[in-house]
């Protein structure tokens, strides 16, 4: 943290970075972020489909309240990092 600011980095594929979703909510800055994928396998004369959804949620509370007016966001080689300004 810094005296203005918050910055808050996740690891995030580069296929799934706009999956992201940062919200906040007074004091706390939640991360959000859902990965759907489908596999199919054929065994013995059929296919067996499957609907997979994983889901990742991180929480951040800090001392001071955040404008989430501010939030700025930049993807640098499989890392999202959110500046968030102190209101």
């Amino acid at each position: 943290q810094f005296e203005d600011r918050v910055e808050v980095s996740v690891k995030i594929p580069d296929h799934a970075k706009t999956d992201v979703q940062l919200t906040i909510h007074g004091k706390e800055a939640i991360i959000n972020f859902n990965r759907r994928y489908d596999d199919s396998r054929k065994e013995n004369g059929s296919t067996n489909k499957l609907h997979k959804v994983e889901s990742f949620t991180s929480r951040l509370m800090t001392n001071h309240h955040l404008d989430p007016k501010s939030v700025k966001s930049q993807y640098v080689d499989g890392v999202m990092t959110y500046v968030i300004k102190r209101a």
